[in-house]
């Protein structure tokens, strides 16, 4: 699910200072069913955290300098990052948290992440 929520909050040209538009790892799309079901039940939440672009990969808001630093990353670069934790700050980190909730209770299916009924813990 992380990859997911990174590809969703992805997030530019990675100096603008607002978080810019990513052509790096972060563009990886998120199925269109999950990305329409994010835009419909999580779209403020998400807004609140990268911006009202956030659906065409154009990002700023609270998570700006973390999803800057993740754009400079590979397709599934767990050292770089990792190496993008510090600029996650904890407004940052909370509205991630408050992301995976939603999509949790409203996009589970659509965006590949398992039931929370299913038994497998969520992973």
């Amino acid at each position: 699910m992380k990859w997911l929520l990174v590809a969703i909050l992805a997030v530019f040209s990675c100096s603008a200072p607002d978080g810019g538009t990513c052509s790096g790892a972060l563009t990886i799309p998120p199925e269109m069913t999950c990305l329409q079901c994010m835009e419909v039940n999580c779209g403020p939440t998400v807004a609140a955290c990268n911006g009202p672009d956030w659906a065409s990969n154009h990002y700023a808001g609270r998570c700006a300098p973390f999803t800057a630093c993740q754009c400079l990353c590979t397709v599934r670069d767990t050292d770089c990052d990792i190496g993008c934790e510090p600029d996650k700050s904890v407004d940052c980190a909370a509205c991630l948290d408050q992301i995976a909730a939603c999509e949790d209770a409203s996009c589970h299916k659509e965006c590949g992440v398992p039931d929370p009924g299913s038994g497998d813990g969520g992973i």
